[in-house]
C-alpha cells in the first residue's frame, strides 16, 4: 500500500457571475470591479473569404460598472464591435490565449488576467472551456494549467502546444528524479526527461519516481481517496529501468527498495529478495 499525494488544489482566481456550470456555451468571470462574459455563437460558418473551412465565433461583453475607467481585451484574431467584440477560432481542441484588462477610477495602473481559451473537439454544439494562465508553476517556455476532472496538470510551450500531462504530487508538477519525471496519458504513467522528450510509454497504471536508476511500477491498482490524499493499494508491481525495460516482472504484491540493486518484493504473504545484476 503507497501513499500518494493528491492534496485538492485549484489556480481559478476568478468568480462566477452566473450559475452555469452546466452550460458550456455561455461563461462570465467577475475580477473585483471588472467583469466579462463569453457566448459561443452556437454554429460553425465559413469565412467570408474562404481562407479556412470552418470559424467558431465566440462573442464578448463586458461588466457594466462605475467604478471601472476602460475595459479591454486583448486577442490575435478578435473583432471589436462596439462595447462588445467577437473571437474567432479556427481550430477546435487547440488552446487560444487572451488578457483581459481593467482599469479602476482612481487607480494609476491596470489590472490584467491572462487567459486561453479552447473549444472542444467532440462537442456536438461548440462547447468551450477557458482556463486561467497565470500558474505559479509558469516559466518563459512552459506553461502549466490543473485540470481538475483529471487531476493532473496539463504542460505546454510558450505557443500553447501541448506537451504532455504532468503527474500532480503534494500540490504541484511532478518534481525531476534522476533526470525524469511522470507524465500520465490515457491514466496510464510514463516518463519525460528534462527536454520534454518520452523515455519511457505510459503504460503502467501506476508508477513512483525515480531512485537510482529504478522505477517501482505497478497494473491493476486501486486508488482509494483518503481525506486530502490518495491510496494507492493492489495490484503487480515490478521494477523498470530509465529506458523504460522492465528489470523485475511485474508479479509482486509489493515491493520495495533495499539497497544497492537489491529489492524485497511479497508474493503471497512471503518476502523474496530480489538481487539485479
Amino acid at each position: 500500500m503507497r501513499k500518494l499525494l493528491l492534496s485538492f488544489f485549484v489556480f481559478l482566481s476568478f468568480n462566477l457571475l452566473s450559475n452555469n456550470d452546466t452550460d458550456d456555451k455561455s461563461k462570465c468571470y467577475e475580477f473585483d470591479k471588472g467583469g466579462f462574459c463569453l457566448q459561443i455563437e452556437g454554429k460553425e460558418s465559413f469565412r467570408t473569404d474562404n481562407s479556412s473551412p470552418f470559424v467558431t465565433r465566440i462573442y464578448a461583453n463586458f461588466k457594466k460598472d462605475t467604478n471601472i475607467v476602460s475595459q479591454d481585451l486583448f486577442f490575435d484574431n478578435s473583432h471589436y464591435k462596439k462595447d462588445s467584440f467577437y473571437i474567432d477560432i479556427e481550430k477546435k481542441d487547440h488552446l487560444y490565449s487572451f488578457v483581459y484588462s481593467y482599469k479602476i477610477k482612481g487607480k494609476k495602473n491596470s489590472i490584467s488576467q491572462k487567459f486561453a481559451i479552447k473549444v472542444k473537439e467532440n462537442s456536438k454544439e461548440n462547447q468551450f472551456e477557458i482556463k486561467e494562465l497565470n500558474s505559479p508553476y509558469n516559466t518563459k517556455e512552459l506553461i502549466y494549467i490543473y485540470n481538475l476532472e483529471e487531476k493532473y496538470f496539463e504542460m505546454y510551450d510558450s505557443k500553447l502546444n501541448k506537451i504532455a500531462n504532468v503527474v500532480f504530487f503534494d500540490n504541484a508538477p511532478d518534481d525531476f528524479h534522476d533526470g525524469l519525471r511522470r507524465v500520465i496519458e490515457n491514466k496510464k504513467y510514463g516518463f519525460i526527461n528534462k527536454k520534454n522528450k518520452i523515455t519511457v510509454k505510459p503504460s503502467f497504471d501506476f508508477a513512483e519516481p525515480f531512485y537510482k536508476g529504478y522505477s517501482i511500477v505497478a497494473n491493476d491498482v486501486v486508488f482509494k481517496a483518503m481525506d486530502e490524499h490518495t491510496m494507492v493499494t493492489g495490484g503487480k508491481w515490478g521494477v523498470i529501468d530509465k529506458n523504460g525495460k522492465v528489470l523485475i516482472e511485474l508479479k509482486y504484491d509489493s515491493i520495495k527498495f533495499e539497497s544497492n540493486k537489491k529489492f524485497i518484493g511479497v508474493l503471497d504473504g512471503k518476502e523474496e529478495t530480489i538481487t539485479l545484476k
